[in-house]
């Protein structure tokens, strides 16, 4: 394994574990009665997807496979 693969690793480790923190800061400030922004949040309130689109959901194959990998080893 390369020096620079662990470091890649190490990186998307910390930005999931950083997520999921914040994701259970909000969930707690749910269950307060409180609504925690975060930085990726939308600005404004989601619109509903087009009859002919794929439900609003586009995903990055590059990055999904790249995300595998990084668990696979």
């Amino acid at each position: 394994m390369e020096p620079n693969d662990l470091e890649t690793k190490r990186a998307l480790y910390g930005k999931m574990k950083e997520f999921a923190r914040a994701e259970m800061a909000r969930g707690l400030g749910r269950r307060h009665g409180r609504n925690v922004r975060l930085p990726w949040d939308e600005d404004e309130a989601p619109q509903a997807p087009d009859a002919d689109s794929d439900g609003g959901l586009k995903l990055d194959s590059d990055a999904l496979s790249e995300l595998a990998r990084s668990f696979v080893g």
